[in-house]
């Protein structure tokens, strides 16, 4: 997939008298990071751990059913290598950051994603805070492969990291989020 600016444009369709955005056919809609970040304040401080794994799960559910728009409308591929390696133009076409692919084989794939703009809007947070990109990454290789996937981020920006690493693997969420952080 070759995504530069031009093609962006291409595929943005901007209805104004509808006030509607699409990207393809797809309806889309613009918000600025910080609006993300203090949802997730207010989740964390209200809410705690349960509602943050809630997030993950709706990531996951939108990477599921985005991998679907994506095949139907963009012949995204079901291989884990090459689709982790395709989705690297589409993370930065969406405005979520710089993907950068360690390793992706059959039962599990690593990346990095640069500039996250979750990460960027929550620096000094003290953990890990771009859990719904986990739980996406999870559902689209879900989908995808049709196995259980899970994901998990491992260094975060928010902390100090230069970029967010996620692992994601065919492990139960829990048994990732232990091996990484024994709880």
């Amino acid at each position: 997939m070759e995504l530069d600016e031009r093609a962006i444009k291409e595929m943005l369709k901007l209805k104004l008298e509808e006030g509607c955005l699409f990207f393809k056919s797809v309806r889309v809609w613009l918000t600025r990071p910080e609006a993300i970040a203090v949802i997730h304040r207010w989740i964390s401080r209200l809410a705690g751990e349960a509602l943050l794994e809630g997030i993950y799960e709706a990531g996951k559910e939108c990477g599921r059913k985005d991998y679907e728009i994506l095949r139907n409308i963009m012949e995204a591929p079901s291989g884990v290598g090459e689709l982790v390696e395709w989705l690297a133009p589409f993370y930065a076409a969406m405005g979520w950051g710089k993907m950068t692919v360690e390793r992706a084989a059959d039962s599990e794939a690593v990346y990095y994603v640069e500039n996250s703009p979750i990460a960027e809007s929550l620096r000094g947070f003290g953990q890990p805070v771009c859990i719904y990109l986990s739980g996406y990454g999870a559902g689209l290789l879900s989908q995808a492969t049709g196995e259980d996937w899970n994901g998990v981020e491992v260094e975060c920006a928010a902390m100090g990291h230069p970029a967010c690493k996620f692992v994601l693997a065919k492990k139960r969420r829990k048994e990732l989020v232990f091996e990484f952080y024994g709880t």
